[in-house]
């Protein structure tokens, strides 16, 4: 059936709740239950907010253009927007997690480290471990003392599950040396399960009992 004629009709929706289609146009989106939407200003906030950068970084990643897509992923994260799970992933798939996080770093904002944590934690938790092995390197390199030892942990706890076991050690190395890194951590830290034998990996708990 056409719907050009509804411009013209009295009542809009089956039960007439609407009384033109401009309103029938709106209620859905301002409907809390249909779209989660409690009212107008959340709106307008959410659609002058920063997701639009990021979302653009997503879809630029998936074309290829991987310049771009850097530098609109890097601007929306840094305006403090949380990239949603898909554009968690298209970030990972397409191996640019490092040069973001080196864009921001290299932006010389005080906020780097501070923006930099939460992307870490996010692609670490949904599996992306490679991705947040490279974020965790350039947010590792932002920080001093202890700070910088757990961070490096942590890196160096990426590189494990992602298997680059190398440059696992190189991050070990880091937090033993800023005197985060213990013994027992190391023992029973499941990421280094499988590096237990090699020369250097006993070498560095070694040298932390």
């Amino acid at each position: 059936m056409p719907i050009a004629p509804a411009a013209y009709s009295a009542w809009q929706f089956w039960d007439g709740r609407a009384t033109d289609v401009e309103q029938q146009a709106g209620m859905p989106v301002m409907n809390p239950v249909e779209m989660a939407i409690p009212s107008e200003e959340f709106l307008v906030k959410k659609l002058k907010g920063p997701a639009s950068p990021v979302l653009l970084g997503a879809i630029l990643a998936r074309q290829g253009k991987a310049q771009a897509a850097v530098a609109a992923y890097g601007t929306g994260i840094l305006n403090g927007n949380e990239l949603p799970p898909v554009g968690d992933r298209i970030l990972a798939e397409a191996d640019l997690a490092g040069p973001v996080a080196d864009w921001i770093t290299s932006s010389e904002d005080g906020t780097a480290f501070a923006t930099l944590t939460p992307l870490y934690a996010r692609l670490q938790a949904a599996g992306h471990a490679r991705a947040a092995a490279e974020v965790g390197e350039a947010r590792a390199g932002l920080a001093v003392g202890l700070k910088a030892g757990r961070a490096w942990y942590e890196t160096a706890c990426s590189w494990a599950q992602s298997g680059e076991q190398e440059r696992a050690l190189s991050g070990l190395r880091a937090a033993a040396e800023l005197g985060f890194a213990t013994a027992d951590m190391l023992n029973l830290e499941p990421a280094f399960a499988g590096m237990h034998g090699q020369p250097e990996f006993d070498r560095i708990l070694a040298s932390l009992r």
